[in-house]
């Protein structure tokens, strides 16, 4: 069995005052686990906790052999990452950051992220075959069909992290199962680095002979067009300890890698953010940064495991219910919270809509309420696959986050991925006009010495709110006297806000 390819682990100052991001990639014959974190900017510190998850990360390496559970794993190691950024910040120093993680354990992978840094996989031939998704506010509005995906990295909302290692007691983080038979090189990045590549250019450093040389042209090319650029990192592995398979064409059970191509726009849509009930971004307003220490990669290698250490606590992993759904029974409680729709195939009879039938389905099982519109807001659609995205709506209202990815089959249609809601009791319009609304915000914050200004005149959208069973707007706006911009969700209820998302967290 030949060990893999470290291909290369780069780290990056750019034209950044100093080096927030931390990488290291720790391999052995057959195993290993690859790292990278991005310190937040609007931290005191944001060097500082990228630095614990590289310290951990080789703690957790040293004691691989004491897991059985990959996700167990990731999760206790990250976890451990944000228990140590608690202590720093009871401390008295505020410090975040993100982090993306790939760990390939006795011919398992699986990866773990939170916030805007990302793993990729790639076939044989360099193409992109899919990506984690991003906890960043442009990427929800992506994933609401607001924004195109090639938008996301200019976008304003970029900055805003919807959650990160901030040593907050609500840490979630994604865990991402990854088939090695669909591509054997797999890419690790922080945001500076996808920002400035994009897929085409991504394709180029891995197709070439010499990835280190032909990242080191494109980086020096980019900074002399952009020469206050984010710090840049990445780490490139290939498998090398597992038969590839070929490419099949499509069946039920497994898709090539055209069909998950597609899906990295499409499928994930609904999946990721919307365990958020809320918005929460990951640290507070932005402060002056105070980073002291630049760092690049740092490899290890074994050439065989060691002893482990003293065994520490471990939680096994919980047993995951599975129940099959016929549409009587979804098996999903109903009420204010969005809920995970089963995945199902559902018969369409010939002549029938789809999306007429996909709408009984759901309110037969009681995910929707009776009266609510299921409204397409997406579609991909060739020879190999036709993928269909539906924005639920209450009252003529958009459900924020309540969206379902499906895709059509033979004798009906399949659900990939979704979260909606029953809501029996949003009243038929909001109670207040945004303006009314808004101007008591106003007045309650200059009660506080804050001024509070619309960034721009355009319309504020209008959402139904799953959490408050009420209406909220989204509005852009600015503060005063510190001039910073804001994203604001105002709740229509008390005309309160619900979430003041700062422009710039990320970075």
């Amino acid at each position: 069995m030949e060990p893999n390819d470290i291909l290369l682990n780069r780290s990056e100052q750019g034209g950044r005052e100093y080096n927030q991001d931390r990488v290291s990639v720790h391999w052995s014959e057959t195993d290993f686990f690859a790292v990278v974190a991005d310190g937040v900017g609007g931290s005191d510190d944001g060097a500082r906790a990228a630095s614990v998850v590289m310290d951990l990360s080789q703690k957790f390496w040293e004691q691989r052999e004491q897991y059985s559970d990959l996700e167990v794993f990731l999760n206790e190691f990250a976890d451990a990452c944000n228990q140590r950024i608690r202590e720093i910040r009871d401390g008295g120093t505020t410090t975040a950051t993100t982090f993306a993680a790939l760990l390939q354990l006795r011919g398992s992978l699986k990866s773990a992220h939170a916030g805007d840094s990302r793993v990729y996989q790639f076939d044989g031939d360099g193409k992109v075959i899919a990506h984690t998704r991003d906890h960043s506010l442009a990427y929800a509005k992506f994933l609401m069909g607001d924004i195109r995906e090639e938008d996301v990295a200019t976008h304003p909302g970029q900055v805003q992290l919807l959650n990160c290692l901030d040593g907050g007691a609500d840490l979630q983080v994604d865990i991402t199962d990854w088939d090695p038979d669909r591509g054997e090189y797999f890419l690790l990045c922080t945001d500076g680095f996808w920002e400035m590549a994009g897929n085409e250019n991504m394709v180029a450093i891995m197709r070439s002979e010499d990835p280190g040389a032909a990242f080191s042209s494109l980086f020096t090319e980019w900074m002399a067009d952009h020469p206050e650029h984010d710090n840049t990192t990445l780490a490139i592995v290939r498998l090398r300890n597992s038969d590839r398979l070929p490419v099949l064409p499509p069946h039920r059970k497994h898709w090539p890698w055209l069909v998950v191509s597609l899906l990295a726009l499409v499928v994930v849509a609904s999946g990721y953010f919307l365990w958020l009930d809320r918005y929460e971004t990951c640290c507070a307003a932005p402060t002056p940064p105070g980073f002291a220490s630049v760092q690049s990669g740092s490899v290890t290698r074994e050439t065989s495991a060691g002893e482990p250490p003293p065994a520490e606590s471990q939680r096994e992993p919980a047993a995951e219910e599975e129940s099959e759904s016929d549409g009587s029974d979804a098996g999903v409680e109903t009420g204010t919270n969005l809920n995970n729709v089963p995945a199902d195939t559902v018969p369409v009879p010939t002549g029938e809509n789809d999306s007429e039938v996909l709408a009984d389905y759901l309110k037969k099982g009681g995910l929707v309420g009776e009266s609510d519109i299921l409204e397409q807001s997406g579609e991909t659609k060739d020879k190999y696959a036709h993928i269909i995205k539906v924005q639920q709506y209450v009252n003529e209202t958009p459900v924020f986050g309540g969206e379902l990815v499906y895709r059509k089959v033979d004798g009906g249609l399949e659900i990939l991925s979704g979260r909606l809601t029953n809501l029996a009791d949003v009243p038929d319009r909001p109670t207040h006009a945004f303006a009314e609304c808004f101007a008591r915000y106003q007045a309650t914050q200059a009660e506080e010495g804050v001024n509070v200004s619309r960034q721009q005149e355009d319309s504020p959208s209008l959402y139904v709110d799953a959490a408050s069973s009420g209406y909220m707007w989204l509005a852009e706006v600015v503060q005063q006297p510190d001039g910073a911009a804001y994203t604001l969700f105002l709740l229509d209820e008390g005309c309160e806000a619900l979430r003041l998302v700062p422009t710039h967290v990320s970075g």
